[in-house]
Order: C-alpha cells, then structure tokens, then sequence
C-alpha cells in the first residue's frame, strides 16, 4: 500500500499540471494588452508624455516673456518718437532746443536697431536727422516774399521726409506688435 504522503503529493502534482494547463489554454486564447504592457506602464509612459509637451509649452512662454519684456522698451520709444514729431509739428517756431529729445529717441533707436537687426529700424535714425533739420530750417526761417520759393521748397522736404520716417515707424510697430502679445 503506497503512503499516503506520496498519494497526497501525487494529487498535488495532478491539481498543479492541470492549473497550469489551463493557465496556458486561457493565455493563448486572450493576448495581453499591448503585448505584455501592463496599465501602469501605461499610465506612466503617458505621463511622462504630458510633463516633456507641459514643460515645452512652459519654456515656449517663458522666452515669450523674455522676448515681450526685452522689446517693450523699444515699443515705446517708436511711440514715443510720432508723439514728438507731432508736438514738433505742432509748434510754430521752434529752436534747436526743442529737437533735444527727438535726438536723444534717435539715439536709443539707432542702438535697438543694433541689438533687433531684424526689426526694420536701419537707417531710421539718419531720417530723424534729416526730419529734425528740415523741420528747423522750415520753422526757423522768417517768410520774407523773396523767400517764399524756397519756404514752400523746405515745407516739402519736411513734409516728405516726415511721410517716410511715419512710414518706417509704422512698419517698425507693426514687426514689434505681434511679439508683445501672446
């Protein structure tokens, strides 16, 4: 009569071949989701995911910031400049002292023009020169009637050098505009 030790452990090993029988049937009957994946994995990975577009997106604004801070000085020197022209225009006599500030906004613009070689400041500042000459030499000028031709000549120049200089400055707003804003 065999021992009832080894009866029992026979019975084990029966129970344990077929439990792993059908562990094999069921597995090759359903495969596993994506491959042997499990959901934490997945989880994982797409949170991962998220944090590497969060931050890109975090870096992105941040050198807006940067770039919207650094431009919002040279934003208002451009409006500050057509603000000056018009107090300029506005007046009827006018003395080499009033152009002091249209020549120090010449001056910072010419150094922007440096620092932003994309925005299109070149050659803004010899236009200011030029305005702020011809405007001193239109206003500083006595109408006499023999002079009348060359006033009318000099109210010209200023008038056409004033219509480009608007025109750069505008073009100038327009590149600084959109990166000011998000």
């Amino acid at each position: 009569m065999p021992c009832s030790a080894s009866v029992a452990l026979s019975k084990v090993a029966q129970s344990y071949v077929s439990l792993v029988q059908t562990a094999d049937r069921v597995s090759q009957d359903h495969t596993p989701f994506l491959g042997g994946w499990t959901w934490a994995a997945v989880v994982g990975v797409l949170t991962l995911l998220a944090t590497v577009i969060l931050t890109a997106i975090g870096w992105r604004k941040r050198a807006f910031d940067k770039t919207a801070i650094q431009m919002q000085p040279l934003y208002d020197r451009v409006r500050a400049v057509e603000a000056e022209m018009a107090t300029l225009e506005a007046k009827t006599v006018l003395a080499r002292d009033d152009c002091a500030t249209l020549t120090k906004l010449r001056n910072e613009l010419r150094d922007d023009a440096r620092r932003w070689p994309k925005c299109p400041l070149k050659g803004i500042d010899d236009l200011i020169e030029k305005y702020a000459e011809a405007l001193y030499e239109d206003r500083a000028r006595r109408l006499l009637p023999w002079s009348v031709g060359k006033k009318v000549d000099l109210a010209l120049r200023r008038r056409d050098t004033a219509e480009e200089l608007c025109r750069r400055l505008a073009s100038a707003k327009e590149w600084i505009e959109p990166r000011l804003q998000r």
